[in-house]
C-alpha cells in the first residue's frame, strides 16, 4: 500500500509539474506573439497634388470596416469612395497605384474647376481607376 501511495504521489507531482510548465510555455508564447503583432505598423499610402499652385497632401482614409477613401489637407476633407474599392481584386494588390491614379484624376478636376479658389465640392464624380468609375462623397 505504501508503494502505491508513493507511486501515486510521485505521478501526481510529475503530471502537475508538466501541466504547469505547459501552461507557462503557452502563456509565454502568447506574450511573444502579442508583442510581434503590436509592433507591426500599417502601411501609409499618401502623396501630394497641386491645385492652382497650392500643395495639398492626401492619404488613404478608412471609413470603418473595409470602406476607404481620401483625406485631403489642408482642410481635413474626407471623401469616401463608392463603390467600395475592395470589390475590385486589382485594388488589393495595387493600393499605392490605385490611390495615386485617383489623386491624379482629383487633381485634374480640382484645377479645371478651380476648387482652391471656389471651394471643394461635397461630391467628386467620374474618377475612373482601373476601369471602374468612382464617386467620392464627404
Amino acid at each position: 500500500m505504501k508503494k502505491f501511495l508513493v507511486f501515486s504521489l510521485g505521478a501526481a507531482i510529475f503530471l502537475g509539474g508538466t501541466l504547469f510548465y505547459s501552461s507557462q510555455h503557452v502563456e509565454a508564447q502568447d506574450q511573444i506573439n502579442n508583442v510581434e503583432v503590436s509592433s507591426v505598423q500599417p502601411i501609409k499610402i499618401a502623396g501630394s497634388m497641386k491645385i492652382e499652385g497650392k500643395t495639398y497632401k492626401w492619404m488613404e482614409a478608412s471609413f470603418g470596416g473595409t470602406n476607404r477613401g481620401y483625406e485631403i489637407n489642408p482642410g481635413k476633407m474626407r471623401y469616401q469612395l463608392s463603390p467600395n474599392p475592395h470589390n475590385d481584386p486589382w485594388y488589393n494588390k495595387n493600393q499605392n497605384k490605385f490611390y495615386a491614379q485617383g489623386a491624379d484624376k482629383i487633381e485634374a478636376q480640382a484645377n479645371s474647376g478651380k476648387w482652391h479658389t471656389k471651394g471643394w465640392p461635397n461630391k467628386i464624380e467620374n474618377i475612373t481607376i482601373h476601369g471602374i468609375t468612382y464617386t467620392l462623397s464627404k
